[in-house]
């Protein structure tokens, strides 16, 4: 797959490609660039799948990754497809794919490995409960690592703080106690099982998501809609011109980054808010380096609606279902 990043690169895969392929095969081509035109896509499905423009040749357009033109008539794994649409973890679709409980356009789907088009109706038979399974808030102290630490090191990582005496109990707890305590002595008992969702990097505190759910841990890694919040202190403290930067165009490893909104903290000119829809590594840092600028205290306080709230230093409670559709989106 040749990736294309310039307008003149483009031209020159395609002219190469033009003069490869046979006059035979021009119909077929020019079929195939008005249905990239049409969809209104140019990624792997259109002029930038090059392995589909050169295998036009021979009459069978395919691509490695799912493509609308391919010769499978624009199929998917089911396992796929259910994740996509927030049923399932894709080893968790297999699963209930094997054990009958998924229906395909009404019809029960047992093989994981067979396809269906990707406007097929797919659901779960209305007599499956799957069990819960647990979301977990932290409020990571400075100095503890989101992932595992790197051989050699023995830097403390956020799973250990998952601890009994460490779980919190708000005030206005909505789940129920009995599947609380089923949860609490799920996470306790095998802590490192839970999946770090959107890190923090060792210098930095505040809420961090861990959970044994694929489709949730997707839905806060993958989201462009969840704004996150941050409250960051700098030195030397930012100028406004220095936050009209921030609050304008700005590139990360020759990426464009999705517009951040900061601005200083009413009654607290030395504390700036950023609220972000994207988390590049260590975004935050870098781009205040950017403008002249160090940060010496990053502080992350919400993601979409759920807040870090009273929730102690070193502490971790349970998110509730109710929470997890309220405040991450479906």
């Amino acid at each position: 797959m040749v990736a294309v990043r310039h307008g003149s690169e483009l031209r020159l895969g395609l002219r190469r490609t033009v003069l490869r392929t046979s006059f035979a095969a021009w119909p077929t081509l020019l079929g195939f660039l008005v249905k990239c035109w049409s969809a209104d896509t140019l990624s792997c499905r259109g002029l930038k799948c090059f392995r589909c423009l050169i295998s036009l040749q021979k009459g069978t357009p395919r691509c490695s990754r799912l493509c609308l033109w391919a010769d499978d008539d624009n199929l998917i794994l089911p396992a796929k497809l259910m994740q996509r649409k927030g049923l399932a973890s894709r080893r968790e679709a297999q699963r209930l794919m094997r054990d009958g409980f998924v229906l395909v356009d009404g019809q029960v789907h047992i093989a994981p490995e067979e396809k269906v088009p990707c406007t097929a109706s797919i659901e779960l038979r209305q007599d499956v409960h799957l069990p819960a399974k647990p979301v977990v808030v932290l409020h990571k102290p400075r100095g503890i690592l989101s992932a595992h630490s790197p051989d050699g090191y023995t830097d403390p990582v956020a799973w250990q703080l998952l601890k009994g005496n460490r779980f919190w109990r708000p005030k206005d707890n909505v789940m129920k106690l009995s599947i609380e305590e089923k949860l609490i002595e799920q996470v306790v008992q095998e802590p490192s099982r839970m999946a770090i969702c959107g890190r923090l990097d060792k210098d930095s505190r505040g809420l961090l998501f861990m959970t044994e759910d694929g489709v949730v841990a997707k839905r806060l890694v993958q989201a462009k809609k969840l704004v996150k919040e941050y409250i960051v202190r700098c030195s030397p403290q930012l100028n406004a011109s220095q936050l009209r930067r921030l609050n304008g165009p700005m590139q990360l490893d020759r990426k464009d980054l999705l517009p951040m909104c900061v601005a200083e903290m009413e009654g607290n000119p030395h504390a700036i808010r950023f609220l972000l829809r994207e988390g590049r590594n260590r975004q935050i840092r870098r781009v205040v380096e950017r403008v002249g600028s160090h940060v010496v205290d990053l502080f992350r306080i919400a993601v979409g609606s759920i807040k870090i709230g009273e929730l102690p230093e070193g502490h971790w409670r349970l998110l509730a279902a109710e929470e997890v559709e309220s405040g991450l989106g479906s």
